[in-house]
């Protein structure tokens, strides 16, 4: 039987891949004929779900002959659901706060602006109405954008509400992934 932790982990995993929109490798994947590395690339994903954020930091290596790795390291989790902000939402940013500070440890300070950072709300963010996570996600996004300790990459696309459909079909994929149905290629 599998973990509820690793199906979000390979959702976010999904997620990420999806985004970026690439042909990967997974993690336990190793060859010693590559070339070198030519390309490095690090993503910052924040789960909010509803009893908590898990964030993970994602590493894309490019080598020579453009195979390309993805690596990943947890950054922990944080308890309440990011919704539970609606009534105090500039007090969220204090709440990321240890997942951010520990994707500033793992990735390497060269790499931080260039590292985009994507927070993504599922269960808990779709029990508020629009208004509200919209509410939410603009002071969230003006109170990263203006904190001189995160520089990271923030671009207001990269943050929201997944819908429960699109949620749901993360899960399957990842259902299926984990129990090798499928591979890294989707096949």
């Amino acid at each position: 039987m599998f973990s509820f932790i690793n199906i979000k982990k390979v959702i976010l995993l999904i997620l990420i891949i999806y985004i970026i929109n690439i042909n990967c490798i997974n993690d336990n994947y190793h060859d010693d004929d590559h070339n070198s590395v030519v390309k490095e690339d690090y993503y910052v994903v924040i789960d909010a779900g509803s009893t908590g954020s898990r964030g993970f930091v994602f590493k894309i290596d490019t080598y020579q002959n453009n195979t390309k790795i993805i690596t990943s390291n947890s950054c922990g989790k944080v308890r309440y659901g990011l919704s539970t902000f609606i009534n105090k939402p500039h007090d969220a940013i204090e709440y990321l706060y240890p997942l951010l500070l520990n994707a500033s440890n793992i990735i390497p300070n060269q790499y931080h602006k260039l590292s985009s950072l994507y927070i993504k709300g599922t269960a808990g963010m779709r029990l508020l109405s629009i208004n509200d996570q919209q509410l939410v996600w603009d002071i969230l996004i003006q109170d990263l954008i203006h904190d001189p300790n995160i520089n990271f990459h923030i671009l207001s696309q990269n943050f929201g509400t997944i819908d429960g459909h699109l949620e749901a079909f993360y899960a399957v994929i990842a259902s299926n992934y984990i129990v090798g149905s499928i591979d890294s290629h989707l096949k």
